[in-house]
């Protein structure tokens, strides 16, 4: 299905204004000029309008007047109701894709309704139909909050039901919060069968899997590594999006060593992480975000403030953890419990390998 002009350039600019991610197009349903701006702001890191009209004209050639007539276009169509347009869209054909599938089982004679159900949760439903409280329950009620396991942490793991929605772990330089991120993504990886984007930005991709071969040697490593997938920087995140579908997790390691563009850092990183909301609330991965703080932070309680440079963390976060030295070992304190009432200290942490934590007991 190809859009009719007008409502390509109404979808174009809630695209362009960050209503909606790549993600949510089909490039196949929009014009070459279209294509391109989809194209624009997948392979783009932290876009902007101007970087994407770049990429247009000396990337793609698409000639500068022909860009300036779609540009006006795409202004001249704008509306706030863009967003529910599309949504509408997508219901639409939702509701074709389902036709199609039960065309195609009642002509094999096989009905599995396991592949309707997977359609109706990744397009959402399709009647659009306004429910109440009664209505949304007759099935029963909902599973509660929860995400993968982490085995080799399970009092962490425990307080949160999993690594559920978006995680983020402070603490000042040197704790280890790179070494628990390292962790919980290789015991996601190897424990829940998960696939793990970690983008270390921190250290590096070589760094990090010097320290996973000195933890478990080379034969174990590859063993456990098979879902595991390191990079190091989030300039590939589209590209590995589209390989890596939900349920998935994303690793950051740290949000603040992201390159932003423009001179205001802090708009940029609360950009970065708006955009890592959406991959969690529209797409269904779980995100697990280290975060630095600042200096006065090093000593104190931790705290929800406790995050460096930006405050969008306070609100993103799910599910947040300070660290701090308590002789020998690592406190482990749950600053912020979205879904469930564990908060405060959790767990006690020490090194029994190198790069790899083992819980104590409180008391310790």
């Amino acid at each position: 299905m190809i859009l009719a002009p007008p409502l390509e350039y109404a979808i174009i600019h809630a695209l362009l204004n960050q209503d909606i991610a790549y993600t949510d197009i089909e490039p196949k349903t929009l014009s070459q000029v279209g294509r391109v701006v989809w194209e624009g702001t997948q392979k783009l890191v932290d876009w902007d309008i101007k970087g994407v009209a770049l990429y247009a004209t000396q990337v793609a050639g698409i000639d500068s007047a022909r860009w300036q007539e779609y540009l006006a276009n795409v202004s001249k169509y704008a509306t706030g109701n863009a967003v529910d347009i599309h949504k509408m869209l997508r219901e639409r054909q939702a509701l074709l894709d389902i036709s199609n599938e039960i065309q195609e089982q009642l002509a094999s004679g096989t009905l599995d309704l396991s592949k309707i159900n997977t359609i109706t949760a990744t397009q959402g439903s399709a009647s659009g139909a306004l429910e109440s409280v009664e209505q949304a329950l007759v099935a029963g009620a909902p599973e509660e909050p929860a995400g993968p396991r982490l085995h080799s942490l399970p009092a962490i793991s425990k307080v949160t039901n999993g690594v559920f929605g978006m995680w983020v772990i402070g603490g000042p330089p040197g704790i280890g919060k790179s070494t628990l991120a390292t962790q919980c993504g290789v015991d996601i990886a190897a424990g829940a069968g998960l696939k793990v984007l970690y983008y270390d930005a921190e250290n590096g991709g070589r760094v990090t899997l010097h320290r996973i071969v000195k933890n478990f040697g080379l034969d174990a490593a590859r063993r456990l590594g098979k879902n595991l997938f390191i990079r190091d920087s989030l300039r590939t995140l589209n590209k590995d999006l589209a390989l890596v579908k939900p349920p998935a997790v994303i690793m950051v390691d740290s949000i603040q060593k992201i390159t932003t563009s423009g001179d205001d850092r802090r708009v940029g990183l609360d950009k970065w992480i708006n955009r890592f909301e959406q991959l969690k609330k529209n797409e269904g991965y779980s995100i697990i975000l280290v975060s630095e703080v600042p200096r006065d932070k090093y000593t104190n309680d931790p705290r929800i403030d406790m995050f460096k440079e930006t405050g969008a963390l306070e609100y993103a976060a799910d599910s947040a953890f300070g660290l701090v030295e308590k002789g020998s070992f690592v406190s482990v304190h749950c600053v912020k419990n979205r879904h469930y009432e564990h908060k405060g200290q959790v767990a006690l942490i020490e090194r029994k390998k190198a790069f790899w934590f083992s819980e104590v007991q409180l008391n310790a």
